[in-house]
């Protein structure tokens, strides 16, 4: 029996002299028979629609007894009808998936899991914003526990700790509702520490509990190319790659519950760094008389072009600071990162030194804007913007 695939929706079988290459199935048994004794040809064709099989004898030569024609068409029947049950349960295997907080990253995120063909519930505490699913085939829960009641995999991705508190344990919450036949991915960035806690909190719900943050800003979102940085038991990070694969290139496991924040802050002390610099460095040339355009021209075509900065520079280059990464989140991470360095005692002088300086970014009110007003920070302190 020879089996060649043409497309998802149709499969042609066919039998011929000499042996069959498929042993196993009952029809290749008949056919196999049929040529060992008689050299005889027959070729079934099979249209898989809409989860439903139609197999049709279509050519028998030389004709067959009437019998031998019938159980060949019997046997073949069974191991179709088979066939369509195996694609029709692969595709039902894929799990309903519940999607908390529907930011500049989430509803990005969220969009690319339905997409994927996951069936998708969301949930955000601003109920506008969670109007862009309304024509889409993606339902809106009315609450947090509504949304883990009525599907296997929770995930949240809002600003942090308190959000996340308060969409699990809050009125209407999501805990109670969690049990050990669901799964609870928390995208959003926390601190390590705070991940682990979380993890203890949740043990006695039986939930399998992955903390996935990622590595990315709003373009790779929405292209569904973050970086997902993985911690937890191996098997369940497994388990749940090609539901992450929807939102991210690549799935990063990074150990244990609490790995994958620690991960997360080790990424963005370097983020903070490199973008700090950059602003530094076009700050100190313009003082010194040079076009941000040369500078960042010198910079982005050599060995520093970094992929950030070639993201970062149209609109350094023309003072569009519109988030990607808003700023406020930033300085929330690296008060997160300092606060894990002094419980692991790694020294981090650049780290607490931006710290101060987003901080201070902060304070002027320019939290909302993108990352890359640390250059406004800069200019502020110059005393010349």
């Amino acid at each position: 029996m020879v089996v060649r695939r043409h497309d998802e929706s149709w499969y042609h079988f066919a039998a011929a002299f000499p042996l069959s290459n498929n042993p196993a199935s009952p029809a290749s048994w008949f056919a196999e028979w049929c040529t060992l004794q008689k050299g005889w040809l027959f070729s079934i064709r099979c249209t898989m629609k809409q989860n439903r099989c139609r197999p049709r004898l279509e050519t028998v030569a030389p004709l067959l007894p009437f019998s031998f024609v019938r159980l060949g068409y019997m046997l073949y029947e069974v191991t179709a009808w088979q066939s369509a049950a195996n694609v029709n349960g692969r595709r039902e295997m894929k799990p309903k998936v519940g999607f908390m907080g529907l930011g500049i990253m989430g509803t990005a995120m969220a969009g690319n899991v339905a997409r994927a063909g996951y069936p998708l519930s969301v949930y955000n505490r601003d109920p506008q914003k969670a109007a862009v699913f309304k024509n889409a085939e993606v339902k809106i829960a009315s609450s947090p526990k509504a949304l883990a009641e009525e599907n296997d995999v929770l995930i949240a991705m809002v600003t942090g700790p308190e959000a996340l508190d308060n969409l699990l344990w809050g009125t209407g919450g999501a805990g109670p509702a969690l049990n050990r036949n669901k799964a609870f991915i928390n995208m959003s960035t926390v601190s390590p520490g705070f991940t682990k806690e979380l993890n203890e909190k949740l043990a006695p719900t039986g939930v399998v509990f992955i903390d996935a943050p990622v590595s990315g800003s709003k373009k790779p979102a929405m292209d569904g190319s973050l970086v997902i940085l993985a911690g937890g038991r191996k098997e369940d990070v497994d388990a749940h790659t090609p539901l992450l694969e929807t939102m991210g290139k690549k799935v990063v496991y990074c150990g244990e519950v609490g790995q994958g924040s620690m991960m997360k802050m080790t990424n963005n002390l370097l983020l903070g760094a490199m973008m700090e610099g950059l602003c530094e460095a076009l700050n100190f040339g313009k003082l010194a008389g040079l076009e941000v355009d040369t500078v960042l021209d010198a910079l982005l075509n050599g060995p520093l072009g970094s992929p950030i900065f070639q993201m970062k520079a149209k609109g350094l280059k023309n003072g569009d600071f519109s988030p990607a990464f808003p700023l406020k989140h930033m300085t929330k991470d690296l008060k997160f990162l300092v606060d894990t360095a002094y419980e692991t005692g790694a020294p981090i002088p650049v780290g607490q030194m931006l710290l101060h300086l987003f901080r201070t970014g902060v304070g002027q009110q320019w939290g909302d804007l993108d990352v890359s007003a640390i250059l406004k920070v800069l200019e502020h302190l110059t005393g010349k913007q």
